[in-house]
């Protein structure tokens, strides 16, 4: 919501506060979007680096974990 600013004033910064934290608690999407927010509004290089790795662990490997010990119904593997 704060990314987009839908029913909220936009606020980047704030959006990646909270995707920080649910990636910290596992949240394989968050993974994913802040990864994508690194890529593209990185400040240095290994913004960049930690980006596209975030990005990539989260599309492979962590949702076929959560797949496979959860199914497809958990919450984590959910958009």
């Amino acid at each position: 919501m704060y990314r987009l600013g839908l029913g909220v004033e936009r606020d980047t910064a704030r959006a990646k506060v909270h995707w920080e934290d649910a990636a910290a608690l596992g949240n394989i999407f968050a993974k994913k979007f802040l990864g994508l927010l690194l890529i593209r509004t990185h400040l240095n290089t290994a913004e960049l680096i930690r980006g596209v790795l975030l990005v990539a662990r989260a599309l492979s490997v962590d949702l076929f974990v959560v797949l496979c010990r959860e199914g497809i119904d958990s919450d984590k593997a959910r958009e």
